[in-house]
This record gives C-alpha cells, sequence and structure tokens, in this order.
C-alpha cells in the first residue's frame, strides 16, 4: 500500500511540474523578452523570448526582423527594451544598460529610455544578466544614402547636415550646384565637396557619414585625403559642376565675374531672370561643337527683348548687394545691356535656339516636323561609337588650311563597323515620337548614306579621319 502512495505521489508530481511548464513555456530560472516597436510593445511575448548562449553563462540572445511595416511610424524608428515580464523600472533595461555610453538617442524623442534603431534589417539582440548589458548589431538591408551637395571641413567642423553645413542647390536645373556662406574668422581648412552620405549603425553609434566626396579639383577624396583652402574673414561663392566635379569658391566681394557654364537667354518673356530660378532658359551644348542649343515654348503671342548672357557681376553699391548680368549679347551678336537689346516677336509654338560662341550669333526657328539644321562641325558615327552623332560620343571634323575636314579618335578593340559622315540634322514628329535624326551623310566613297551601308574591318589603335567636302568622300588613316 505504502509502495502505491509513493508511485501516486512521483506522478502526481511529475504532471504538477510537466503541467507548469507547458502552461509557462519557459525554461527553469529568470525569463527575459524584448518589448518594442515590432511587438506593439509587450512586455512578456512568448514570442520574443530570448534563448541562453550555448556555452556563456548568463547570455541570452534574440534576432529581430525589422521592417518597415513593424517601425514605429509615429516617432519613426525601431525602439525596444529587455523586461522580464514587467515594465516596473527593476525589471525592464533600456539605455541605461546599452553596451555604447551615452546610447544614440532618436532625434524624435520616442522611446521612453528603450534602445533605438532608425534602420530597417536583421537586429541580433544579446542580454549579459551578470553584467546586466545590452549588446546588439543591426545588419541593415541595404545601404541607406542620401543626396547632401555641400562643402564641409575643419572650417565648418565638417557638418553635412544642420545649421552649420553648406549645401548647395541648382535652382535653374544647368547641373551648377551653388551657395554662399560666411566665415567669422581666418582659417586654413581642409575642404571636400559631398555628394551624398550613408547611414551607419555600428559600434561607433548611429550616424550619417559622408560616402561619395571629391577633391575642389574634381578628383576622389575620403578620409584624410582632401583640399586645402586658406579662408580670409568675409562672405564666399562657392560652385560645383555635376559634369566636371570641380568646385570652386570664390570671396563673394564687389566686381566678382563668375561666367556661365551654360550660356542663357532672358528678357521681358521669363521675367529677365538669369540664374537660379525654374524660368531661367538656359542653352547646353551636348556634342562639343561650340553651339549651344536651348527649346522654349511660346504659350501666346509674345513680344520681348531677348539677350544671351555669358557672365554675371556682382554688384555691392547704392542700390544692395546682388548679382546681375555681365557679358551679354543681342540675337545678332551685338554687345547689349542696360537699354541696348532687340525686340523679337513670337507665335504661339515651340522653338529652337541656337548660339554660335564663336560668332555671338543667335537664330531661331519653330520646331516642327521637317525643320533640317546644317552643324557648324561635320561629324562621323557608326557602330564604333554606337552611332552617337549629336551627343559626346560624335567624333567632330575640323576644317583645315586645304578645305578638307579632319577628326581623330581611338578604337579601343577590333571591330567590323559602318563610317558615315554627317553634314545635318532633321527634327522628326511622327508615331515614333519626336527626335532628331541624321539627314544628310554619306559613305566613304561619297555615295549617300542609308539604313544599311557598307563596313570595314579595323584594328585597335588611334585613327585620323578626313572628309573631302567637294566629292562627299571619306578616308581612313593610321594616327601614329
Amino acid at each position: 500500500m505504502k509502495k502505491s502512495i509513493k508511485l501516486l505521489l512521483v506522478a502526481l508530481l511529475g504532471l504538477f511540474i510537466f503541467t507548469a511548464c507547458d502552461e509557462n513555456d519557459e525554461p527553469a530560472g529568470t525569463s527575459y523578452y524584448l518589448a518594442g516597436s515590432f511587438n506593439h510593445y509587450n512586455e512578456k511575448d512568448k514570442n520574443y523570448l530570448l534563448s541562453k548562449v550555448k556555452g556563456e553563462e548568463g547570455k541570452y540572445t534574440i534576432t529581430v526582423e525589422l521592417t518597415e511595416e513593424n517601425r514605429d511610424q509615429v516617432y519613426d524608428g525601431h525602439y525596444y527594451k529587455i523586461t522580464e515580464g514587467s515594465w516596473d523600472a527593476d525589471k525592464c533595461f533600456g539605455v541605461s544598460n546599452y553596451y555604447i555610453d551615452p546610447a544614440p538617442v532618436s532625434p524624435t524623442g520616442g522611446g521612453l529610455g528603450s534602445v533605438w534603431h532608425w534602420a530597417n534589417g536583421t537586429l541580433v539582440v544579446v542580454w549579459d544578466e551578470n553584467e546586466k548589458l545590452i549588446t546588439d548589431t543591426l545588419t541593415i538591408d541595404e545601404d541607406i544614402i542620401e543626396d547632401v551637395f555641400g562643402i564641409y571641413g575643419k572650417f565648418n567642423g565638417w557638418n553635412i547636415s544642420g545649421e552649420q553645413a553648406i549645401l548647395l542647390e541648382d535652382n535653374d536645373g544647368d547641373g551648377i550646384y551653388e551657395a554662399k556662406f560666411e566665415i567669422l574668422e581666418a582659417i586654413t581648412s581642409d575642404v571636400g565637396f559631398v555628394l551624398n552620405k550613408k547611414w551607419f549603425d555600428d559600434q561607433w553609434g548611429q550616424r550619417w557619414g559622408a560616402e561619395v566626396q571629391y577633391k575642389l579639383d574634381g578628383t576622389v577624396a575620403g578620409m584624410g585625403d582632401s583640399s586645402e583652402f586658406a579662408f580670409e574673414e568675409g562672405h564666399y561663392f562657392v560652385i560645383y559642376n555635376s559634369k566636371t566635379k570641380v568646385t570652386t569658391i570664390e570671396k563673394l566681394e564687389k566686381d566678382l565675374e563668375y561666367r556661365y557654364h551654360n550660356p542663357r537667354i532672358y528678357g521681358e518673356f521669363n521675367g529677365w531672370k538669369i540664374d537660379n530660378d525654374e524660368d531661367v532658359f538656359f542653352l547646353t551644348d551636348a556634342d562639343g561643337d561650340g553651339v549651344y542649343e536651348g527649346v522654349y515654348t511660346f504659350s501666346e503671342e509674345v513680344t520681348s527683348d531677348f539677350s544671351v548672357v555669358l557672365s554675371k557681376k556682382y554688384y555691392d553699391d547704392d542700390w544692395g548687394k546682388r548679382w546681375g548680368a555681365e557679358e551679354q549679347y543681342t540675337l545678332a551678336g551685338e554687345v547689349s545691356g542696360m537699354g541696348v537689346t532687340n525686340e523679337e516677336t513670337f507665335l504661339p509654338g515651340t522653338y529652337l535656339f541656337l548660339f554660335d560662341v564663336k560668332t555671338k550669333k543667335t537664330s531661331y526657328h519653330k520646331l516642327e516636323a521637317g525643320l533640317i539644321i546644317e552643324f557648324n562641325q561635320y561629324r562621323v558615327y557608326g557602330e564604333f561609337n554606337v552611332w552617337d552623332a549629336f551627343g559626346e560620343n560624335a567624333v567632330l571634323l575640323e576644317e583645315d588650311e586645304e578645305g578638307l575636314y579632319v577628326g581623330y579618335f581611338e578604337i579601343l578593340e577590333d571591330l567590323e563597323t559602318d563610317f558615315l559622315t554627317v553634314l545635318s540634322k532633321k527634327w522628326f514628329d511622327d508615331e515614333w515620337g519626336q527626335r532628331w535624326g541624321v539627314e544628310e551623310q554619306y559613305n566613304f566613297d561619297g555615295s549617300t548614306g542609308s539604313m544599311s551601308n557598307p563596313k570595314k574591318t579595323i584594328t585597335a589603335g588611334n585613327y585620323k579621319i578626313i572628309y573631302n567636302p567637294e566629292d562627299n568622300t571619306t578616308t581612313l588613316e593610321i594616327d601614329n
């Protein structure tokens, strides 16, 4: 009988232990949970129960995916604390137990003492109950990179954001970014242009850091590798050319002249805007032939003055401090200025303007199907330059003393290619869209070019190409 009672007691004790474990689903000893924005701050969520780290007494860990969907939308970030299943002060642990001291703080003020991470990614948390210490690592899903377009250095505390940041803007869309700033006392400082910034989350905390950056001369810069500039006390003007990557810094004082990289046309028709405004009408030279082009649409009949502006000048006089147009020309190529301009009337429609830097003359044409423009510089194109007759890959020809047109180019590998010499372009507006296409063009033998043209096999090397306008023939020579 006694033996039966003992067996019954053992069975009941086993049932009690099994039931207790089943009800709580927790290991013996203190249980630790991760409570945060990802689980609605549930302090005892069994899905976020930390597990023991094998072989390391008193250490617990958990891995959590931080996503856009489970971040705190109000305070913009991810927040968490480790708890013993309660929000009592002695049962939960946050920034005061974090391995980085001081712990990163959310700029939105969220968290109430919680550990904060801004980026999304895979978070691994380790809790040491002996040291009462939280360590974690966040593997960010993908690099977080944002544009900056600013300069920095010792002179502004290396700031790329905030009140001391010097950020440049391209308000007229010409690819030239500019800004004004003040130096309160003379200093010789490192200077770099920062194109963009990257978000870091590591053992040194959370922060933005400069990513792609350039020296003033346009070469790539980096940690400990930047330009140096001697600043005097005063105001400065800085510009960044997004094409060349070159940054220019000038002291902003009376009579400073800045030459535009892209000429612009202004007048009453656009409120006399010459820069830093969306209404600026600037011209571009995509192929480098010295003829700048721009397209402008008049929604109604307009009679206005028109001037092409090549530079601006800084004034400091009785009328204040300001930029004003400096070198400028009428459409006929004559020097213009205050009270000296020309007036033109345009009917509604879209027009092509062409400014020639050599003659300073500007022509215009209504942009409609069938318009043909003769190039001021003939050019050669074909498979060897991806059939680029209008862009930066076009091979331009210069007229020599004998009346021949000569150009030079390099072939990087052996290939079979066609060659066509192009004299003009034509505007198309059809079912395939609006675009420029080549018009008058010739094969090597002087025959008219077409969709299917003879090809030549050439080896890698430097070449000289010669076009004869008398018979429209073209010859190719190796250029040693």
